[in-house]
């Protein structure tokens, strides 16, 4: 009966060691963690040792984290070298295959910032970084993210936006059109319309973009600045691609011209832009044309050939002015640079200076001969003192009306204004009785 019962204990205690050995194992292995962000580039990983497996779960330390700065892995935070995490077996990587893996993600990530970083000359890119960004075997926004990115170096190696570091003007439009066109196919471009601002992005194919495109309009600019000392015919071949590359530009900011600022048409809009761009080369032109009216100046009798002259020199730069988007010499020029300029370093004819008398006192008068904010009443003296002075002024019609136009503001009744409106009392409420016992006089 002893044996028996000593059997029966002997059966329980094995059991029981056989349980604990099931549900807690002392373990020494190296597991990898993968720890994969928002973006394929912000990948990171961690190598441990694993002291503990129990109910199917890792006790791991630390013993190796290789992340970049924009790893963003919300596991992240919780692991620190040398201290221990808790994972699920299905969470890492073990065995033969763990560290091929990991190597193969590793060298993936670094191929596709490599890209990134040498967008502006793919053409020395090694083929190899394509290559391993080809086999990379990722799926969802990763895959995404990849295949936006090979798409662009794609396109760019036919039609190119750069190389070596250079802006590629004959194929420059183009590019950018297919890069506007890649970035819409993958549901990108309004996330880089909104990224143009910055230097990068955490997405390899907006970060792309995004460079290229900033890049492209600085060195737009840099180029339309050396446009100077050529001849029209010249200038007219230079502009053309300037045009093309300002309105795939634009297309690209607007999202293909729909969302166009101030009420804009779309001419008018990108021929303000190209305005904006050629601003300080038609100041220039601007310059050389009152330079060469300067150097002929002996050669002027009269007003009248400098006003001839004025006119030939505007006709000239009407040509300009389609090129580049704006107005090079206007009706202001020839009063603040042309017949100004002619008054100081000549003799003035007779009939000029009555000309330039009778403008200058016209503009006074309209102002009421006061220098900030005239009344109606002083404006109108001073055009009644115009129309005394110059009968058969210049400006004699334009005058009237005026005079005119203030008598019948001046004979509307003044809209009556308090100085200070009237502030709406409110009701005085009602007494409320005293709740309080009456006093006792004595």
């Amino acid at each position: 009966m002893k044996s028996l019962v000593s059997r029966i204990l002997l059966i329980v205690l094995v059991l029981m060691l056989s349980a604990c050995e099931d549900s807690t194992q002392s373990v020494n292995k190296i597991v990898y963690i993968e720890l994969p962000g928002s973006h394929f580039r912000s990948y990171a990983y961690a190598v441990g040792t694993v002291t503990e497996e129990k109910n199917g779960q890792y006790k791991i330390r630390i013993d190796e984290i290789k992340a970049r700065p924009d790893s963003d892995n919300s596991l992240l935070k919780e692991m620190r070298l040398g201290r221990f995490v808790q994972l699920p077996k299905d969470q890492v990587l073990e065995g033969k295959a763990a560290e091929t893996i990991v190597r193969q993600t590793t060298a993936q990530v670094s191929a596709l910032e490599q890209l990134v970083q040498n967008v502006l000359s793919l053409n020395q890119l090694d083929a190899g970084i394509l290559k391993t960004l080809k086999a990379a075997d990722v799926s969802g926004d990763n895959q995404s993210e990849i295949s936006c990115s090979l798409d662009l170096a794609s396109a760019l190696e036919t039609t190119p936006l750069y190389r070596d570091n250079q802006l590629q003007l004959d194929t420059a439009a183009q590019a950018i059109e297919q890069n506007t066109q890649i970035l819409d196919k993958y549901g990108r471009l309004q996330l880089a319309r909104k990224a143009l601002r910055n230097a990068s992005n955490p997405d390899a194919c907006v970060s792309m973009a995004i460079r290229m495109l900033r890049e492209t309009d600085f060195d737009l600019r840099n180029y339309v600045a050396t446009l100077r000392g050529g001849d029209t015919e010249q200038l007219k071949k230079q502009m053309v691609p300037v045009s093309a590359i300002n309105q795939a530009l634009l297309d690209f900011q607007t999202s293909h011209f729909t969302e166009i600022p101030n009420g804009l048409d779309k001419d008018s809009y990108i021929r303000e832009k190209l305005a904006s761009l050629t601003s300080d080369l038609r100041r220039y032109y601007a310059y050389n044309y009152f330079r060469d009216y300067r150097h002929d100046l002996d050669s002027f009798k009269q007003s009248k050939d400098v006003i001839d002259r004025f006119q030939k020199d505007r006709e000239s730069s009407q040509v300009l002015a389609e090129l580049l988007g704006g107005e090079i010499l206007t009706e202001r020029t020839l009063n603040e640079k042309y017949l100004n300029y002619y008054k100081l370093n000549k003799q003035i004819p007779v009939e000029m200076s009555k000309d330039l008398e009778d403008d200058n006192f016209f503009e006074r008068a309209s102002e009421g001969f006061t220098v900030v904010n005239p009344t109606n009443e002083q404006r109108l003296m001073g055009i009644e003192r115009y129309i005394q002075t110059y009968p058969e002024g210049r400006h004699i019609e334009e005058a009237k009306a005026l005079r005119d136009e203030l008598k019948a503001k001046l004979k509307e009744p003044p809209q009556q204004q308090l100085m200070f409106p009237e502030v709406q009392r409110p009701e005085a409420p009602e007494e409320i009785p005293s709740q309080l016992p009456p006093v006792n006089p004595e």
